[in-house]
């Protein structure tokens, strides 16, 4: 898409700099903040996990998820089903 990080960063409501952090993998942004950045560069919110995981990996890698799920309230948890909705379709 071509965006400059600042431009960016003003398209998403965010600084500069936290999107330097982002992108340098220095912090994990939000949900709400991955969807904003998926939305405003056109691309899945999956498209920013890249890499498949195998079947050993994927099981440790749902109960992670189950265990993040599990404090949240059920608006957050439909929020956040969205987003892996969003990640894992093939379409």
């Amino acid at each position: 898409m071509g965006l400059t990080q600042a431009a960016l960063a003003e398209a998403v409501g965010l600084t500069e700099q936290y999107i330097g952090v982002v992108e340098r993998g220095a912090r994990a942004p939000s949900f709400r903040t991955l969807e904003a950045l998926a939305r405003t560069l056109k691309t899945p919110v999956r498209d920013f996990f890249p890499h498949p995981l195998a079947q050993e990996e994927a099981d440790e890698a749902l109960s992670d998820v189950i265990g993040l799920l599990a404090p949240l309230t059920a608006e957050e948890r439909a929020r956040a089903l969205k987003v892996l909705q969003s990640m894992l379709s093939r379409g």
